[in-house]
Order: structure tokens, then C-alpha cells, then sequence
């Protein structure tokens, strides 16, 4: 018999078929209820009461889903969720603000690594104008505990919201 993964008892196939899709619908459901991410840039706000306003005592592992327009944007996983989305919209720096770097990156592309792309004046002003962009949508969150679910289902939930534009699972 197989060892498990990180504690991850179930098969590839009960996976599959039977958790990721669980998972789904869990978010499916939360995403028709987001929060502003407005709320994470706040004047005063911080983590505490942030997870405070959603109604919980404590960050969380788990996946969130970036909504622009009533359309999945962006969907990306955390051992800490809070904590990432904090990351998303108040970092000033390529690994934290992933998400603006994907999207100033997709309007013009300088063609360099990222640190070059960062130093480049008309690719920083897209990076700042993608953060002001991502603080116009909601977001929507689901908890999944063990880490070979949240990683499966993370490019499950991209795969299925068409995030493809942002989302990339390339090592960088």
C-alpha cells in the first residue's frame, strides 16, 4: 500500500472525484458572499481585524479567489490566508505583490528579470496602478487543512474559473 503524502490519506482518485470537487463547491458558495479587499488597505485595519470582520479568531490555511467585476481574477493558496492577502495589497516588492507583477507584466513586458522589471520607472507605475486594480475586487476564501489538497486544489480551482491569465504555476 502506497504512504500517504502529508498526512493526506485519500487517493489520487477519491481526490478527484470526490474532495477537490467538495472543496469547489465550498467556494463556489463563499465567492457568492466576498469581501471587499478595500478592507485589507484600510486606514487602521490590520490582520486582527480583518479575521475579526470575517468572523474569525485566527489566520488560516487555504485558498482565495481574487474578483474583479463579479469575475474570477486570480486564485492563489496560503498556509496563512490573512496574512498573504495583506501581502497582495500592501507589498511594494515582486515576490509579495505577485499578483500586480503578473498583471503590470501582462500590459507591458520590459523583458528582464524581475528585479530589472521592478527598477524599470514605466513597468513600477503599472505594478502600482495593478495594486490600486486589485484593491477594486472582492474576495472569496475557503479553508482546506491538509497541504496535498491545497495544492492540487489550487490549480483545480484556476483550471476551473478560467483564472489562466494570472495564474501560473512556473517555478520562479
Amino acid at each position: 500500500m502506497p504512504k500517504s503524502i502529508d498526512e493526506c490519506e485519500a487517493s489520487f482518485e477519491e481526490l478527484a472525484t470526490s474532495i477537490l470537487p467538495a472543496h469547489y463547491s465550498r467556494l463556489k458558495e463563499n465567492m457568492n458572499s466576498p469581501f471587499p479587499a478595500s478592507w485589507v488597505r484600510e486606514k487602521g485595519v490590520g490582520q486582527a481585524t480583518l479575521l475579526k470582520r470575517l468572523g474569525r479568531m485566527e489566520d488560516f490555511p487555504g485558498c482565495y479567489v481574487f474578483i474583479e467585476d463579479g469575475e474570477p481574477l486570480y486564485v492563489g493558496i496560503s498556509r496563512c490566508v490573512i496574512s498573504r492577502l495583506f501581502q497582495h495589497l500592501t507589498s511594494n516588492t515582486h515576490f509579495s505583490g505577485s499578483l500586480a507583477y503578473y498583471i503590470a507584466k501582462r500590459q507591458n513586458n520590459p523583458g528582464g528579470t524581475r528585479e530589472q522589471n521592478m527598477k524599470n520607472d514605466k513597468f513600477r507605475t503599472l505594478f502600482e496602478e495593478s495594486k490600486r486594480r486589485q484593491e477594486k475586487c472582492t474576495i472569496a476564501t475557503v479553508e482546506i487543512e491538509n497541504p496535498v489538497e491545497l495544492h492540487l486544489f489550487e490549480v483545480y480551482a484556476a483550471m476551473k474559473l478560467g483564472t489562466g491569465e494570472f495564474n501560473t504555476f512556473r517555478t520562479h
